[in-house]
């Protein structure tokens, strides 16, 4: 797995259990930024996990390295240096004691959405940039074919269909081409069918209907964001939830186990059809990113 991932969802755990309602000790959550801050990332396999009730294998990972289990490897160094070491040497190498787990850290440690929560936004980070390209490519797009900004003009889409992102779509693109001396304001005087010279008198569908296209999959991503944020700054450990009073405790599973499966699929839904929308100005294929690789390691397998 990707550092970005590993080093996103320790993150993520330690800014859920410095919640305190994991039952876990406050030397747990020093020891597992210590490995932040010391850039040991532990050595975490791609596939083992779709979140439906914790990333407990992936998780696992980051405790063996915490713990010093030599089984376990970590990337260590810094730059050419950098390699892959065994947990106790990674340790070791950074001045770093390996951390004894008292009861109930191990569950509080592992069983959460931590990986699915850190992956899924810097999968999202890059869909926001997505959509918003998406946009500059449509602006450009309407400049390239000599196009018009009358597609986008307010009373469309403030007026006559005033959904709220196909007229943030819509905002956007006109703004880009303010001052455009290719894209045309489409003022013209009418013509009978004789006096017609066979030119076009409303854009490309791909340009003219791009602001009803594009919007609904911002929806998408938007929705997304919100779920993400949430799982990322809640309490996700299945161990005792600790109020004020220690001896007030709830057995619970906070883990979400059906939410966080369904981001990967309102990404994945809401940029194929942003980046379909701009096939007619791409000529190459989108490289592996972050955004497709959570895609595709986050789908059940059975």
């Amino acid at each position: 797995m990707p550092e970005a991932f590993v080093r996103a969802a320790m993150a993520v755990r330690a800014n859920s259990l410095i919640r305190g309602h994991s039952a876990v000790r406050w030397e747990l959550l020093e020891s597992l930024t210590a490995l932040l801050n010391n850039n040991i990332t532990p050595l975490v396999p791609l596939r083992g996990s779709i979140s439906s009730s914790g990333d407990l294998s992936p998780l696992s990972y980051v405790a063996g390295v915490m713990t010093g289990n030599p089984a376990i490897r970590a990337y260590c160094g810094e730059g050419a240096h950098r390699r892959i070491v065994s947990a106790p040497t990674a340790l070791e190498e950074s001045g770093l004691q390996p951390f004894a787990l008292a009861p109930k850290e191990h569950l509080g440690l592992l069983n959460g959405t931590a990986f699915s929560a850190g992956v899924g936004a810097l999968a999202l980070s890059e869909a926001a940039f997505l959509a918003l390209l998406t946009q500059v490519c449509t602006a450009m797009g309407t400049e390239a074919l000599l196009g018009t900004r009358a597609s986008f003009h307010p009373f469309i889409h403030d007026i006559a269909r005033p959904h709220g992102s196909q007229i943030e779509v819509a905002r956007v693109v006109m703004r880009l081409l303010d001052g455009s001396k290719f894209a045309s304001e489409a003022e013209e005087a009418e013509m009978t069918t004789e006096e017609d010279k066979g030119e076009l008198r409303q854009d490309r569908y791909s340009l003219r209907t791009a602001p009803q296209f594009i919007g609904p999959q911002l929806d998408d991503i938007a929705s997304a964001i919100q779920v993400v944020t949430l799982e990322c700054n809640t309490s996700m450990s299945i161990s005792h939830f600790c109020r004020l009073r220690w001896d007030l405790r709830h057995e619970q599973l906070p883990i979400t186990l059906s939410l966080m499966p369904r981001v990967p699929a309102s990404i994945m839904e809401g940029t194929s059809k942003v980046w379909r929308s701009q096939t007619r100005w791409r000529r190459r294929a989108l490289p592996c990113t972050t955004l497709q690789r959570f895609c595709s390691l986050s789908r059940p397998r059975c």
